[in-house]
């Protein structure tokens, strides 16, 4: 095989794409209100994104049992989007996060926020 300087340059080309992908990342809401819309941003790493908003529970063991059994509030599926809409349904009071994993496998985690009371019903 002929080593040739146009290898080299796609070689070289193609590392530089690789390292240029910015790391997945999703932002925390700044608040998740029961009943009413929430808007979720996330991006980086390689899409299709899969997107699950999970419940944060504070004993460690039961973290891990949930992440053994990948148990989820609900999910967003995968998707090409950087963002979704959301009808806050689950109860006030609950401690909630974002996970957000990219085509690849990396995994980017929002902050835990609690879901406050809304004005009105759902």
């Amino acid at each position: 095989m002929k080593f040739t300087f146009a290898t080299a340059l796609a070689g070289a080309l193609a590392t530089l794409a690789a390292a240029a992908t910015k790391p997945v990342f999703v932002d925390t809401p700044v608040s998740l209100v029961r009943c009413e819309i929430s808007t979720f941003h996330w991006g980086g790493g390689v899409p299709p994104y899969f997107v699950t908003y999970r419940l944060f529970n504070l004993m460690p063991v039961r973290r891990v049992l949930d992440a053994i059994n990948n148990t989820a509030v609900g999910e967003f599926g995968n998707t090409e989007e950087d963002g979704a809409e959301w009808l806050v349904v689950a109860p006030v009071g609950d401690p909630l996060y974002l996970e957000v994993r990219d085509s690849d496998g990396h995994l980017a985690v929002s902050a835990q926020v609690r879901v406050q009371p809304g004005d009105h019903e759902c």
